[in-house]
């Protein structure tokens, strides 16, 4: 049987991405001169077709013999060359290797028609996500040679999906007969006497940042112990270091290894919020504020996450909508997440600033204006404030009545008797003022967290009066 690929160039290198599946369509339709097929000539680019078919020809050709045979064909409309390859199913992984590297080099499109697959898409979208990588595979390489002894070199950040790529390391180093200012001004001798044509070497929030033509890495510098107790920086053209003020950024690593997969990905995500980045532009600084965050989280009886936008499940999602920066993707955007019971601690307060809250909340748009959401921030302060020093106040007393008490209610021991420990539960139905009162740190820290989150992003991600918030439900 035989195995099909293709190779063209496509504006979708320079982001253009819908072209790509109209192009596919195109060249595997059997009626190449349909008017749909017509459309696909304005995503496509002219190349040299001929020389790289022989560049094909030539590479795949052992022993007097070629693995695959390779053709140039043409678009119906504007007679754009394109390169169609067939090989036998036996050989197929053999020539795609060679294709790919073919490929990349000459910035084209590899199509696996058979498996309806592109390959190096995605990088091709934006080449300085290339670059990047080998960049920082080489100094991963000068770091090895010329940083030891290191206790550890982690990746904290990867954000090549958009058109400015970027990535963050820390690197640990440990102890040996020279300073821990001496090591910070090797390091930074290092990365200044290898920097590539076209790169600089910004030092700038404590760490060091290699910059070049759409990408940047950054790293940043910790020691001295296996659980580092300072960090080195480049102030003003001056070598620094200041002791930690923080968890090391490789104990904060190896916390993160302990969570579920979920809580993973959250540590990861926020470390892209526009809020984050802004409050935190240090990265490792922002790593150990995400695995305090989890840790924070995990404790609380409430369930409650800040994560990006994806799949929910009985959650109640806060964020911010109308984002200024709209070239941006949704993965900068912060979302705090409350599961729907935890939330009935949240949403009547909502309710009387905003209604409809209860009849709307499990619409996927649910805008709320900055000015009212300012105005619900005051009035879960004032809930706290009460629910601490004046517990049993009339306002609280009306509000609780949607609370849903049961998350702080302990689980028996014996599960034959109930789910929840029979004290609590009489407590529930007979007192319940007096069971938020023996609750009241516990609820007031739930708001404190919602209006922490709030005023983040008001501060963080705001734009004047531009900024609105959405509340979507399960």
């Amino acid at each position: 049987m035989k195995y099909g690929m293709y190779l063209y160039k496509t504006t979708a290198v320079s982001k253009d991405a819908m072209y790509v599946s109209i192009i596919n369509r195109m060249l595997t339709s059997k009626y190449l001169y349909s008017s749909e097929n017509y459309s696909a000539d304005d995503g496509m680019l002219s190349f040299d077709a001929e020389s790289i078919k022989n560049e094909i020809l030539t590479e795949l050709t052992v022993n007097n013999h070629s693995l695959c045979k390779a053709q140039v064909h043409y678009s119906p409309r504007n007679k754009i060359e394109y390169i169609y390859v067939v090989t036998s199913y036996e050989k197929a992984k053999s020539v795609l290797t060679v294709l790919n590297s073919i490929a990349m080099k000459h910035e084209l499109v590899l199509y696996d028609a058979e498996m309806n697959r592109n390959f190096y898409i995605s990088d091709l979208y934006y080449k300085n996500r290339v670059v990047m990588r080998s960049r920082a595979k080489a100094i991963k390489k000068l770091i090895y040679e010329t940083q030891t002894p290191f206790w550890s070199l982690k990746k904290l950040e990867n954000d090549d999906e958009n058109e400015y790529a970027s990535s963050s390391y820390a690197l640990t180093v440990t102890k040996d007969a020279r300073s821990f200012k001496e090591r910070t001004a090797d390091f930074y001798q290092m990365l200044k006497s290898n920097l590539a044509d076209g790169e600089r070497l910004i030092t700038k929030n404590k760490c060091f940042t290699v910059c070049g033509d759409g990408y940047e890495i950054t790293y940043c510098f910790e020691g001295y112990k296996k659980s580092a107790d300072k960090i080195g920086y480049v102030k003003n053209g001056i070598i620094c270091t200041e002791l930690i003020k923080r968890m090391p950024c490789d104990l904060a690593i190896k916390q993160c290894y302990s969570f579920d997969e979920r809580e993973r990905e959250n540590v990861y995500d926020r470390m892209k919020f526009r809020d984050w980045r802004e409050k935190h532009p240090n990265p490792a600084e922002r790593f150990v504020a995400s695995v305090n965050l989890s840790k924070q989280l995990k404790k609380e009886k409430f369930d409650i996450s800040v994560g990006g936008i994806g799949e929910y499940g009985s959650e109640i999602l806060f964020h911010v909508i109308n984002y200024p920066y709209s070239k941006r993707d949704s993965r900068e955007i912060s979302v705090l997440k409350i599961e729907e019971e935890s939330a009935s601690f949240i949403l009547p307060i909502i309710e009387t600033v905003y209604p409809y809250i209860y009849s709307r909340y499990y619409l996927s748009e649910n805008h709320i204006p900055l000015e009212m959401m300012r105005d619900i921030l005051s009035k879960i302060k004032e809930a706290k404030e009460m629910i601490l020093k004046d517990t049993y106040n009339e306002k609280i007393a009306s509000l609780s009545l949607k609370f849903n008490l049961y998350i702080l209610a302990k689980e028996a021991e014996d599960k034959s008797q109930g789910i929840f420990d029979s004290e609590d539960t009489h407590a529930i139905q007979n007192d319940r003022m007096m069971f938020i009162y023996n609750h009241r740190y516990e609820i007031a820290h739930l708001y404190d967290i919602f209006v922490s989150w709030v005023e983040d992003q008001i501060e963080y991600c705001g734009c004047g009066d531009d900024i609105m918030f959405n509340i979507q439900g399960p």
